[in-house]
């Protein structure tokens, strides 16, 4: 037997479900029942990405000095610091754009009164 579900009708359950939820966790203070997974520990696979990658950029960036002498001169030496303020600026202005916001600054409106959740 095929059940047919309209993309409409599971938006309508979805909703349904999340609702229920959120009544549940207003009277226990706490989803019982339901595993709640840590999203601030990052997996590994990508920990050993970033440190494999990391590795070839440095390799990579030395080989740059030696075979240019970039720290043999002045000029070279002000550039390499012009790359390394211009790389940190850049990766401070992406972790800043990418930041989730705050838990506890997330409010809704409930019969026009403030009900913060958590």
């Amino acid at each position: 037997m095929v059940m047919k579900c309209s993309k409409r009708n599971l938006t309508g359950n979805l909703i349904i479900f999340q609702d229920a939820m959120l009544e549940e966790f207003r009277a226990n203070d706490t989803f019982e029942g339901k595993e709640i997974r840590d999203f601030r520990i990052p997996p590994k696979k990508s920990l050993i990405v970033a440190i494999f990658l990391s590795c070839i950029f440095s390799i990579g960036a030395i080989m740059l000095i030696q075979r240019f002498s970039l720290l043999s001169n002045w000029k070279g030496i002000s550039s390499l610091a012009f790359a390394v303020a211009f790389d940190a600026i850049l990766m401070y202005t992406f972790i800043e754009y990418t930041k989730l916001p705050e838990q506890g600054k997330v409010q809704a409106t409930v019969d026009g009164r403030a009900v913060k959740l958590h």
